[in-house]
């Protein structure tokens, strides 16, 4: 079962970062990206019938496209609902049906296969490529059947202001490029600085080092020629700041140049921030920085409760565990006790029986006094003369709550701690006494 599309909050707060204290006017670049967006959707908004627009955005999109426009702009130039890309059915409704996604085969793919299974006005719909359209991806929308439904077009947004001294093209450059030998990257870098140049004036030095800068440089001219012979006006920034030559140089540098530095561990909060959380374009997710399984931010709260349990646990299955050894030891006690009352009496027994048959022969021939006799017959009940593990056993078995102790003359010769005191001081005392002054 294929689930619909979900419909994103238009939210009024916004996340585009300030841009006040720039050493550029970064604000007329934003606002420049945020006319060719608007611009685009009021296209769509006049040429379609009723209803307002829903606009598809795909998930990589939606980051960067927030800091060019707030939510509320989006509301204003008739955008009634927004969803993200992905498999299924499109988004139902009356409005017209707008795509703004990057020039991928994956996308592509979603795309055709949502016209596909759409009837009616979900049928036909606008799809914005950013920056640039792909003839790879219009072929696969062409074998598919559903290019004829669609009214393919750009949006050529480059660069984007993250911070008042970073801007970025917001995409996998080094991947696509080295990985999956995709050139139009340097197409794109190269758009970007003739757009810099459109608002800032010409620069005057550029400089590279590695194959690609010097690509993006063939290219930069390639594309500065037509412009400098139709005698095009350079659009410069309105302000103080616009006068004059703002960029004065520029330099172009390959990744491939210096692959350390992404390695190296950035000093600061927002470095560690992002190597940790990825922050994305204007922030990161709050429910990456609460994950549970963050180490930095210590175990959760359910984890607390976990360790909790499984420290009872231990613990009960501790004392269960001395419990059972203790009723093990009783049990032990209780079945060896008959076993050597039977060995007691029947030592007395033949001790008693040697005694009564040759009792007074021993007696006149060799003396014995009767008191011998009786004694080795208490030494075989069990009274006096019983090796010392037999007497322990016995009185185990004997004792309230399987408690033994040694008898007083074994509790010297082992030694307690108050006996050790008094050898260790008696011992020393004689070492101090010896002890020359």
């Amino acid at each position: 079962e294929i689930a619909p599309c979900r419909a994103l909050p238009l939210m009024s707060a916004s996340g585009q970062p300030a841009l006040e204290n720039a050493a550029l006017d970064l604000d007329a670049l934003r606002e420049r990206s945020r006319r060719l967006l608007l611009s685009a959707l009021d296209a769509v908004a006049a040429a379609g019938g009723g209803g307002g627009i829903r606009l598809v955005l795909d998930q990589r999109l939606s980051g960067p496209l927030g800091l060019v426009a707030r939510p509320l702009d989006f509301r204003a130039h008739g955008v009634d609902k927004i969803y993200h890309l992905e498999s299924g059915p499109p988004p139902q409704g009356a409005g017209p049906l707008v795509y703004f996604v990057r020039a991928e085969f994956e996308s592509a793919q979603v795309i055709a296969a949502q016209l596909s299974c759409a009837e009616g006005s979900s049928a036909r719909a606008t799809l914005h490529f950013v920056p640039r359209r792909s003839l790879p991806c219009e072929k696969l929308l062409e074998e598919a059947g559903v290019y004829s439904r669609l009214a393919v077009r750009e949006c050529h947004l480059h660069l984007l202001p993250l911070d008042k001294d970073l801007l970025s093209l917001e995409r996998p450059c080094f991947r696509a490029l080295y990985h999956d030998g995709d050139m139009s990257v340097l197409h794109s870098v190269a758009s970007s600085i003739l757009e810099l140049e459109d608002l800032y004036g010409p620069v005057a030095s550029l400089r590279g080092k590695g194959s690609c800068a010097q690509q993006v440089s063939r290219m930069l001219k390639q594309m500065r020629q037509p412009r400098q012979e139709a005698g095009r006006p350079a659009e410069r920034a309105s302000g103080p700041r616009a006068g004059g030559r703002q960029i004065g140089s520029l330099l172009l540098l390959d990744r491939v140049c210096d692959m350390v530095t992404p390695l190296l561990t950035e000093l600061t909060y927002e470095g560690l921030l992002h190597s940790v959380f990825n922050i994305r374009p204007g922030g990161t997710r709050a429910s990456d920085l609460l994950e549970p399984s963050s180490s930095l931010l210590g175990p959760s709260p359910q984890a607390r409760r976990d360790r909790c349990r499984a420290g009872a646990a231990r613990s009960a299955a501790r004392h269960a565990g001395e419990a059972r050894a203790q009723q093990l030891g009783r049990a032990v006690r209780a079945a060896a006790q008959p076993q050597l009352r039977r060995h007691g009496t029947a030592a007395a027994e033949a001790v008693s029986r040697r005694a009564g048959g040759a009792g007074g022969a021993a007696r006149g021939a060799h003396g014995e006094p009767a008191a011998r006799l009786h004694a080795q017959a208490a030494a075989a009940r069990g009274d006096a003369k019983v090796p010392l593990a037999a007497r322990l056993a016995r009185r185990a078995a004997a004792a309230p709550h399987g408690r033994t102790s040694l008898p007083r003359a074994h509790r010297r010769r082992a030694g307690g701690p108050r006996q050790r005191r008094r050898d260790c001081r008696r011992r020393g005392g004689a070492r101090r006494r010896h002890r020359p002054r």
